[in-house]
């Protein structure tokens, strides 16, 4: 068996804390704008840079609340309704990738209706990018402890 003592916290001041899972998040998001960029740049993508940044704030909340909701609402909704304040509290922990998923296939969704795109075009377009980060969120797992 292989044991670790990895600190999951890059960097503490005070009451604040920089995390590996929180920094691993980030740059799915930053591969994901920098891969739809350069479809755009191709002419692949009918986006704009500027709806490529629509794009990316619809997705990060999409995927940070549906996982927050799905962890609250399946996988512990008794401690989670016995702590109403612990809801908001992500920053202790408690995102579920399935919440992720679906909050991330709904923000597309409505993101491709405002912006009269086909949906399915764009989900090819962000597939991409979402499995590097999507494998880079397990290694954010294991520096979590999690696995």
């Amino acid at each position: 068996m292989f044991n670790f003592n990895i600190n999951p916290e890059i960097l503490g001041i005070g009451p604040v804390s920089i995390r590996y899972y929180g920094i691993i998040y980030a740059l799915g998001f930053i591969i994901t704008f920098l891969y739809l960029d350069y479809l755009r740049k191709k002419n692949r993508l009918e986006l704009s840079r500027d709806s490529i940044y629509d794009l990316i704030f619809y997705l990060v909340i999409g995927v940070v609340l549906g996982a927050r909701i799905f962890e609250v609402l399946v996988w512990n909704p008794g401690y989670y309704f016995s702590n109403p304040g612990q809801i908001i509290a992500i920053w202790n922990g408690g995102l579920s990738f399935h919440g992720g998923l679906l909050g991330a296939v709904l923000a597309s969704y409505l993101f491709s209706r405002k912006h009269k795109l086909s949906f399915l075009k764009l989900a090819d377009a962000i597939i991409i990018p979402t499995t590097l980060a999507l494998a880079l969120g397990r290694i954010g797992n294991f520096l979590n402890g999690e696995l």
